[in-house]
């Protein structure tokens, strides 16, 4: 049991990254792409409409490859999402640590600020709406997760 609360003690946070904000976020991609294909007519759309499914599977795809990772190895080295791929690959001309994932982190919630400023959640496909609304409460709810996680842990070091 010990082994196990210092095994999550240390990938915690990245663990819940993946899972609070990493998956969230490819769904918000996604769905975007989604929105775009409902509410715009045109070759344009068709364009946007696969940009936006193609990001959202390769950050899916590379933030479930991080989380096992951790799971089975116990290693974190992993990018979770294209835009930190990318700056990885590009380390020798990108000197700022992070600025990948920043940059996913801001244009991610710009999508959602512009869907929900926009008023465009009704123009998801039928039952995209509860991906929406899931991916929303696991993003929200994170926050609290992490912090009652905190309390846990220093409880755990006391002891």
């Amino acid at each position: 049991m010990v082994k196990i609360i210092k095994f999550f003690k240390i990938h915690f946070f990245n663990l819940m990254s993946i899972i609070t904000i990493g998956f969230p976020f490819a769904a918000y991609k996604f769905l975007a792409g989604d929105i775009i294909m409902n509410a715009l007519d045109g070759a344009l759309c068709l364009v946007l409409f696969y940009f936006f499914s193609i990001w959202a599977i390769v950050d899916f795809m590379l933030n479930f490859n991080a989380m096992m990772n951790i799971l089975i190895s116990g290693k974190n080295h992993d990018p979770v999402c294209f835009l930190a791929f990318i700056a990885k690959k590009m380390s020798k001309l990108l000197h700022i640590k992070g600025i990948g994932e920043a940059l996913d982190l801001f244009l991610s919630f710009s999508i959602v600020a512009c869907i929900v400023g926009g008023c465009l959640l009704s123009k998801l496909s039928d039952g995209y709406i509860y991906l929406w609304n899931i991916s929303t409460v696991v993003n929200v709810l994170g926050a609290g997760v992490v912090r009652l996680a905190l309390l846990f842990f220093e409880e755990f070091d006391r002891k």
